[in-house]
């Protein structure tokens, strides 16, 4: 069984610790990362939540690279004055919370447990879904859904209800918006919110199947999807999209639409090399000095139609058309076919496998060579005011 398999051989070592856990048995899970996080998130998920027999899996990291002493003190010391630990195994610890819930501690940030800076926030994830995975196959979580999110997002109150079956879905997007009110950098969050719609929607249109945010603080993964995908990937950043490419190989992603979104506050955080922060500060720099921000121009997205149109009505022919040929030589395009060819794969069962292939990954790779090769990024307030025209049918 998939699900055995990765807890016995490729979980974190923090789920052996787990042997000694008490009979303690809560409904739902929810799993965030925290380094350099302020208190105020507990309090407010306390208030929220207090009847829904929710474990907290707060994973308290510190890259290898930060030997400060006060990285995550305000936290620790907020957690500390909580109801003593009823159960307390080596770096993790489990104290009562609410009503009826727990918060379990997993303190990654002593000097000799610290996470190494290059596996960052994927690993701290992976630390904390293995052990919320550990405790569903053991019987001790209820809810087939392990939920994953940010120390800096608000919550709808509807959280927890509502999901797909586990069973059928690898994992479930809720919406989300970015609050940033009067801050200095509201503007610049504004348009990269917006651009992350223009992407997508823009996927969509062309047909892609992987059009869908791959956001860390609105994921619901099923357990068993997450084991059957070894999990999330020791990555300092992006290590939603690339356990999001794995998972939606598995079973289908949801987005669960037509629902209030989870907030995410606006802060210029540094603390990954890319996402975000790091892109809403770039933006706000560019604003600042008079530049204009850029984003992908639509002929992207319309080589990437004409792409999958072809790929998938006569796979034999797109690399003579001349714009795709060096793209497709550096995406492995020729090995892929080779494969079909050697497997004698055809009809549905070619297509699926080039969706598996031509992935999520595959495709922004295919756009960022459309891009560097053929269609220079275009100013990202001009694709904005376009896009709106459209809908608009002005």
């Amino acid at each position: 069984m998939a699900t055995e398999k990765y807890l016995q051989k490729y979980a974190e070592p923090e789920i052996r610790l787990l042997n000694t856990w008490p009979d303690n048995r809560y409904r739902h899970t929810l799993v965030i990362p925290c380094y350099r996080e302020s208190p105020d998130f507990l309090q407010r998920l306390l208030e929220q939540f207090p009847a829904k027999k929710l474990l907290l899996v707060l994973v308290v990291n510190q890259p290898d690279s930060d030997t400060s002493a006060n990285s995550n003190r305000e936290l620790l010391q907020a957690i500390e004055k909580l109801s003593p630990p009823a159960w307390q195994n080596r770096h993790l610890s489990l104290r009562p919370w609410g009503e009826n819930g727990g918060l379990l501690l997993v303190e990654r940030w002593r000097e000799t447990l610290r996470i190494p800076r290059k596996q960052g926030v994927g690993l701290a994830r992976r630390i904390g879904c293995d052990i919320a995975a550990q405790l569903h196959h053991r019987g001790f979580l209820c809810s087939p859904w392990i939920h994953s999110t940010d120390a800096d997002a608000r919550l709808p109150d509807d959280y927890f209800e509502g999901l797909p079956d586990a069973q059928t879905t690898s994992a479930a997007l809720y919406p989300f918006a970015h609050d940033s009110g009067h801050s200095p950098v509201h503007q610049a969050l504004q348009l990269y919110e917006q651009a992350l719609h223009y992407y997508v929607e823009n996927l969509r249109r062309a047909g892609s199947p992987w059009a869908y945010h791959t956001i860390g603080s609105i994921l619901a993964i099923s357990a068993r999807h997450y084991c059957a995908a070894r999990g999330f990937p020791k990555k300092a950043a992006g290590e939603d999209f690339y356990l999001l490419n794995k998972l939606g190989k598995l079973a289908p992603v949801a987005e669960l639409t037509g629902r209030a979104p989870v907030r995410i506050a606006a802060r210029l955080s540094d603390r990954v090399p890319f996402g975000t922060g790091p892109a809403t500060a770039k933006i706000a720099g560019q604003l600042e000095s008079g530049e204009e921000p850029t984003w992908y121009a639509p002929q992207v997205f319309g080589e990437l139609r004409n792409f999958l149109n072809e790929a998938l009505e006569d796979g034999g022919q797109v690399c003579q058309n001349p714009r795709w040929r060096e793209a497709l030589e550096e995406l492995g395009w020729q090995q892929f076919t080779n494969h079909c060819r050697q497997q004698k794969l055809q009809g549905v069962a070619r297509e699926t496998a080039f969706h598996h292939w031509f992935d999520a990954f595959r495709t922004l790779r295919f756009i960022h060579l459309m891009q560097r090769r053929w269609h220079p990024p275009r100013p990202l307030r001009e694709l904005l005011a376009q896009t709106t025209s459209v809908s608009q049918g002005t």
